[in-house]
């Protein structure tokens, strides 16, 4: 999936630099490829407490639970990051959207 993510912040790059107005600020992009770098920490992280959980002699319900809780902040911070990259795809959209709407507009 981060393949695939760079991937698509490399191709709006590029299209990016290709009109006149950048769309997007390279500052947004390196935001965009730190959130990807983020991505491995959250999954580092989620591995290890999926082993705790698989591998546990926890007995507590209470630490279960805990650890639990702590998976699911780590997928929802993983599918937040994954909407932030896609929020640079329809900002994109939405301006080659306006300016190919715009362009066919007869100008005096």
């Amino acid at each position: 999936m981060k393949n695939e993510l760079k991937k698509t912040l490399a191709v709006l790059e590029t299209l990016n630099k290709c009109v006149d107005e950048h769309i997007i600020s390279d500052k947004y992009f390196e935001k965009k490829y730190q959130i990807i770098n983020d991505l491995d920490r959250l999954d580092q992280e989620s591995d290890k407490l999926i082993n705790l959980l698989e591998n546990t002699t926890i007995t507590s319900f209470n630490k279960i639970m805990e650890q639990l809780c702590f998976l699911h902040m780590n997928l929802n911070n993983y599918a937040g990051y994954i909407d932030r990259i896609s929020d640079a795809i329809k900002l994109s959209i939405d301006f080659y959207k306006e300016k190919t709407l715009l362009n066919r507009i007869p100008h005096d």
